[in-house]
């Protein structure tokens, strides 16, 4: 008898210590659905996030696709440059006329170019002369035997932000 009560206080031992188990693999596995709920829910958000980046990025190329037909098709020679003057994009025209060649990111500084005739405006002093003041600038003088206008003007990022200069050049009236 002794030992059947002995046996029977063991395994009530026992048992208490599968319930405390079982509370503990309870509470462990309501944690573990928790964080399965917000993993869930952060994945929807990195879908949603990457949806509407694939957008963002299509619509990029798009962009960048009409610039570069643009750019292509212009008639007159034009110079994007940023506040550092280092040339971002042209036209063809611009490149045949200054010949440029990319340099990287870029196709090199303004200062860089091959200027077609002499004289040629200062181009590093008018660009310094725009980004300080803000406000386009023209300058009229002979280019290859026309009377040209070199156009500088500044573009802003929401109207407020300079990003850089746009330099075109045009038979002038």
């Amino acid at each position: 008898m002794e030992e059947l009560q002995t046996s029977n206080e063991e395994l009530q031992s026992t048992n208490e210590e599968l319930q405390s188990t079982n509370e503990e693999l309870q509470s462990t596995n309501e944690e573990l659905e928790t964080s399965n709920e917000e993993l869930q829910s952060t994945n929807e958000e990195l879908i949603t996030v990457n949806e509407e980046l694939l957008i963002n990025s299509d619509e990029l190329n798009r962009l960048v696709a009409e610039k570069n037909a643009i750019q292509v098709a212009l008639p007159l020679p034009l110079l994007v440059l940023d506040t550092s003057l280092n040339i971002k994009s042209a036209s063809q025209n611009a490149i045949e006329l200054f010949s440029l060649t990319e340099r990287g990111a870029h196709l090199g500084h303004i200062s860089q170019v091959f200027l077609p005739e002499t004289p040629f405006p200062a181009l590093v002093d008018i660009c310094h002369d725009v980004l300080t003041r803000q406000k386009s600038r023209s300058e009229v003088f002979q280019l290859k035997g026309e009377k040209t206008e070199m156009r500088i003007t500044p573009y802003f990022i929401k109207e407020k932000i300079l990003q850089g200069l746009t330099i075109t050049l045009q038979r002038a009236p």
